[in-house]
């Protein structure tokens, strides 16, 4: 009796065993990772080489060509000739961009196509103009100032600067303020100062000279600032929407106030004076302004960007180790104060609101340094009364 003979199905041939597939684990990350070092390997890294990019402008065009789609029709139709972007402005010119280096003599078909009049020209791009430094457009420290009391009428500029100064409290310059009603020097005086830091710590703590402490207050709000445009300053609109040239401040005429050496001739009222003084018949009354007319409050404190072990009005988060953002209460209170002097062009009634709610709800003591349309807002820990428990 024959023996029965097994057959692989792969192969269909006699006395062979049946093919038996055996799964390896393996390790799918390794795998990978040895996939893409022996890919990156083989491949040689390939230099990266950016082209430059010419653009040409294209004047005297036809009319019934000066258009989008008639224009780009013609180009397309040039021999070998790729171009990036083409621009089409309504005073019959055009920019044509491309990576081509002769783009000049791969657009001069275009005079035997259209016109003998077309002018094409390399196109350099301008630098930016730059607003004429006028107060509004300089990179300067707004200043700030607060009022020291009780000053004795013996004691100078001089004695107050030398104070402040062996205190390492940042001051530009300090005077005596005069009674408007008498003339006559009062016990009041102020100190300007471009550090927020050294004001808070005026504000607070005051500073010590000749064995005494002598506390400070913040100067009295200025009220709501017109809204006066730092282009051609005239009152009612920003810099921004503003479609006039830029004009001097000083003489009003079209140069650099940094080399003007005329007389000072005011914008508005044709007034020997410079266009953005306070004292201007022109300049609106701040008891008439509407929020849409009245000058933008800036804060120049800096929002919290992340938690900080020694800031006391932070708490610990115990649930996520990474620095995140984190509010502060004194975020809230500056932002609180923005959006409502924004609607609201009376400061002073803002200010008392904002004051009386964050020493109520927050705990904290509320004062503002304002200078023109820029405003610091000092904010300090109120101390807690202390509390007596009956035995």
């Amino acid at each position: 009796m024959e023996t029965p003979t097994t057959k692989n199905p792969r192969t269909n041939s006699p006395d062979e065993q049946p093919f038996r597939v055996v799964k390896r684990p393996r390790n799918r990350s390794s795998s990978y990772s040895s996939a893409c070092s022996s890919s990156s390997k083989s491949q040689s890294p390939r230099p990266e080489t950016f082209l430059p990019i010419f653009t040409a402008l294209i004047l005297n065009i036809p009319t019934k060509f000066a258009n989008q789609k008639d224009l780009f029709t013609t180009l397309k139709s040039l021999p070998s000739f790729l171009f990036l972007s083409l621009t089409v402005f309504r005073d019959n010119k055009a920019l044509v961009t491309s990576r081509d280096p002769d783009l000049i003599n791969k657009l001069k078909p275009l005079r035997s196509l259209l016109s003998e009049k077309i002018q094409i020209q390399l196109h350099e791009k301008k630098s930016k103009k730059t607003l004429l430094p006028t107060p509004n457009t300089r990179n300067h420290k707004p200043t700030f100032s607060c009022v020291a009391r009780s000053v004795d009428l013996n004691i100078s500029s001089t004695d107050i600067l030398t104070a402040l100064k062996e205190q390492n409290i940042e001051a530009k310059n300090a005077w005596r303020i005069k009674s408007r009603q008498t003339g006559k020097d009062t016990f009041l005086f102020r100190i300007i100062s471009t550090c927020p830091k050294s004001i808070d710590t005026l504000l607070s703590k005051g500073f010590k000279m000749f064995s005494r402490n002598y506390r400070c207050e913040p100067s009295q709000s200025p009220g709501p600032q017109p809204l006066q445009c730092g282009k051609c300053f005239a009152f009612g609109h920003n810099s921004t929407s503003c479609q006039q040239k830029p004009l001097c401040y000083r003489c009003g005429l079209k140069h650099d106030p940094a080399t003007c050496t005329s007389s000072p001739s005011c914008t508005n009222c044709k007034g020997k004076h410079l266009a953005f003084d306070i004292k201007c018949p022109k300049r609106p009354d701040p008891k008439t302004l509407t929020p849409s007319k009245t000058a933008p409050v800036k804060c120049v404190d800096p929002p919290a960007e992340e938690i900080s072990d020694d800031d006391d009005s932070s708490t610990e988060l115990t649930s996520n180790p990474e620095p995140e953002r984190f509010t502060r209460i004194e975020d809230v209170i500056r932002f609180t104060y923005l959006c409502m002097s924004s609607l609201n062009p009376n400061s002073r009634l803002v200010e008392d609101v904002v004051a009386r709610h964050a020493a109520q709800f927050f705990r904290r003591k509320v004062s503002y340094v304002m200078r023109g349309s820029h405003v610091h807002i000092s904010i300090t820990h109120l101390k807690t009364p202390k509390t007596f428990s009956h035995s």
